[in-house]
């Protein structure tokens, strides 16, 4: 009986080692075993680093206003507006000072930029808003670009092996470096 024991663990102990063997030795090819990839460890077993990256998406608004300012500006002479002074207010605001009518001003833009709201008119001063849905496509479109880009970046480094890029929220991107590595 004490043999059958003995004889029960040692197999047990042999088909165990010979499971593990790709784990610790991946040079090592254990032919009945198949495909059977060797166990990845994560990073808080085998070390690395996790980011948590933020992207400035009101940043990305902002430019896109700025954009919106300056192709405006540039486009005042053609909308009859002559002399119009055309400013970014706030984050997503447009302003508009121009002794034209309203409805003219309005059509100038709305005929140009069409992902404006018209806020008010008052003593000639003409505020207009960057609308909420394309508040949303720019910021989707930084943070998707963002996440291209970093995807692209971890994937252009050979010394690194396993990485995960993903996209956690509206603008947070998780990134994860396995392991011991050593980039040039």
């Amino acid at each position: 009986m004490l043999w059958f024991r003995l004889l029960v663990v040692v197999a047990v102990l042999s088909a165990a080692i010979v499971v593990l063997i790709p784990t610790f030795c991946p040079a090592w090819d254990v032919p009945f075993l198949g495909n059977q990839r060797r166990i990845h460890l994560g990073t808080d077993l085998k070390g690395g680093i996790d980011l948590v990256l933020v992207v400035d998406t009101e940043e990305a608004i902002a430019a896109e206003v700025r954009a919106d300012v300056a192709y405006l500006r540039s486009k005042v002479g053609e909308g009859g507006l002559r002399g119009a002074d055309v400013r970014k207010v706030g984050p997503t605001g447009i302003e508009i000072a121009s002794d034209a009518e309203p409805r003219d001003v309005v059509r100038f833009v709305e005929a140009r930029i069409s992902s404006y709201d018209h806020d008010e008119s008052v003593d000639r001063v003409h505020r207009f808003t960057l609308s909420e849905r394309w508040q949303s496509i720019y910021r989707e479109t930084a943070t998707r670009g963002a996440l291209e880009q970093v995807q692209q970046r971890v994937g252009e480094q050979s010394c690194v092996e396993r990485p995960i890029v993903e996209r956690r929220s509206d603008d947070l991107i998780f990134v994860s470096l396995p392991g011991e590595f050593e980039c040039e």
